[in-house]
């Protein structure tokens, strides 16, 4: 009768065994991330990947912590445990030299080349001390360049782009360069000039322009 007991007990919960060991049996899945290069597809070496999560304080709430370190082999590729890909909740942070930083959880990753444009800025128009130029563009996934400093009578400035895409650089000046204080951010104001140009660098080229404002 007892063992008759048993065997309901196991048919009952579906379980192959009642050993109170399959309770406690840890995931050892392998998780294999693969890095290529965006559109080439070329497997990319010695991309660093950082993983942090997140680390409740109870007074600070949430804190991004660094979980640990992974980096490419030849074919792009690295494994990290199912453990720590899905604890990963504060990023997952793709980097390599020349290339855009992605925060992007996924077992295949795609990371954009950069490439620069040197721009010749020149104005014949005094505009007031507290105007602010910047500079923008956005590639195909979604990553922002951002620059912003005081609208000079002649300068020159190296704008990072990205590579094998074309780059819609938007140009603005702003009389209120707005600003974030301690509780609200302020968004410029008061557009004074504007534009825009449109680039196809390849991979890690240089290009030159100019903008007259």
């Amino acid at each position: 009768m007892k063992k008759l007991y048993t065997l309901l007990i196991c048919s009952f919960t579906f379980l192959p065994s009642c050993s109170p060991s399959d309770y406690f049996q840890e995931d050892n899945t392998i998780y294999t991330i693969k890095v290529k290069e965006y559109k080439t597809n070329l497997p990319l070496e010695g991309v660093r990947i950082n993983l942090y999560y997140c680390y409740y304080d109870i007074e600070f709430g949430c804190q991004k912590r660094p979980l640990s370190t992974y980096i490419t082999d030849v074919k792009g590729e690295t494994r990290i445990t199912k453990k720590e890909y899905l604890r990963a909740d504060e990023g997952f942070i793709s980097s390599k030299s020349q290339y855009w930083d992605l925060n992007r959880r996924a077992q295949e990753i795609a990371l954009e080349p950069e490439a620069w444009v040197k721009i010749a800025i020149k104005t014949n128009t005094t505009f007031p001390s507290t105007s602010i130029f910047v500079l923008k563009t956005k590639g195909e996934l979604g990553v922002e360049s951002l620059l912003k400093f005081k609208p000079p009578k002649d300068t020159v400035v190296n704008f990072r782009l990205f590579g094998n895409e074309t780059n819609k650089i938007d140009w603005v000046v702003y009389q209120n360069p707005g600003g974030c204080g301690w509780a609200f951010c302020i968004p410029p104001s008061d557009t004074l000039t504007f534009g825009n140009i449109s680039l196809n660098p390849q991979k890690f080229e240089t290009l030159n322009t100019s903008i007259n404002y």
